[in-house]
């Protein structure tokens, strides 16, 4: 996936609609595939998507692209947000979800319609959280016995113990659960069978860069928020014009690294991560925003 990243900012930046739906067709027929012949031929997980390990993999591959095509509201884009919105009820995945709602609020146009989505989603967030599967997830408590929400927990409790451990300048770089105490969450994990569980990648990108860094990576974290702002403001304030496609796919991509960043990390070197780069280098290089 970062090599395809890398190959649509080496072209035309106007052919990222073409590469998003290649993209996103890949990923829907690697679903497809999962429940054709996972079962027969026993491969993965219940939840593998075939190639991709994990429905929150599958949430931050596609985030960047189905954003971009919602923001400019792509006529496929609806199609994408369908299907995977039935995968994500069918393996009963949150982070999926989530990135489907927000996708969903920028393909409505209008005030109006806006209003209406608003309207509707706490109904439908309503009978979504009326199960208990997912009602688990968002009971953000350390008593919790959800391994999703005590991952999360856990990233935040050792970084706040590596700032401790370090007098705020962070235990290192890759040191993240390395270097320094471990909190009692990370013991109840053991506990549960599963030592070891994303300790080194903090749960969240956003832990793990306090962490390691410290006071600078509490700085580095309140400029993504202002510059994703910018972004955002930048939506809001202008009309979508075709000539400037490149800078809603980059915009996406930068707004789109947030779910790795509080939601769910994968460290430093991922793919949302190279679009995220690559994106900021280009609205930066512009002066776009």
């Amino acid at each position: 996936f970062s090599l395809f990243n890398l190959r649509i900012f080496s072209e035309d930046l106007g052919k990222s609609v073409y590469f998003s739906r290649v993209l996103l067709l890949f990923v829907s027929a690697n679903i497809l595939a999962s429940f054709a012949v996972g079962p027969v031929f026993e491969y993965g997980s219940s939840k593998s998507a075939l190639l991709i390990s994990e429905p929150s993999y599958v949430a931050l591959i596609i985030f960047p692209f189905i954003l971009f095509l919602s923001l400019i509201r792509d006529s496929r884009a609806i199609w994408f947000i369908v299907f995977f919105a039935i995968y994500a009820l069918l393996v009963q995945n949150l982070t999926v979800i989530l990135v489907l709602c927000v996708s969903s609020f920028f393909y409505f146009s209008g005030a109006l319609l806006r209003v209406l989505f608003i309207v509707v989603f706490p109904v439908f967030a309503f009978f979504v959280l009326a199960d208990e599967y997912f009602l688990d997830r968002v009971s953000i408590s350390s008593s919790s016995e959800n391994m999703s929400v005590l991952v999360l927990l856990q990233g935040w409790e050792n970084a706040r113990l590596a700032l401790g451990f370090s007098n705020f300048m962070g235990v290192g770089f890759q040191q993240f659960g390395v270097v320094g105490p471990v909190g009692a969450i990370s013991a109840k994990i053991d506990d549960y069978g599963f030592a070891g569980l994303n300790l080194y990648d903090g749960g969240t990108l956003a832990a793990k860069i306090v962490g390691e860094m410290g006071l600078l990576g509490m700085v580095l974290l309140l400029l993504y928020v202002v510059f994703a702002v910018r972004c955002l403001m930048y939506i809001f304030k202008n009309t979508y014009d075709p000539s400037r496609v490149g800078d809603y796919f980059a915009i996406a991509c930068v707004l789109s690294f947030s779910a790795e960043i509080f939601i769910r990390g994968v460290g430093y070197f991922s793919s949302g991560g190279l679009l995220f780069v690559l994106s900021s280098l280009y609205l930066l290089r512009w002066k776009r925003l």
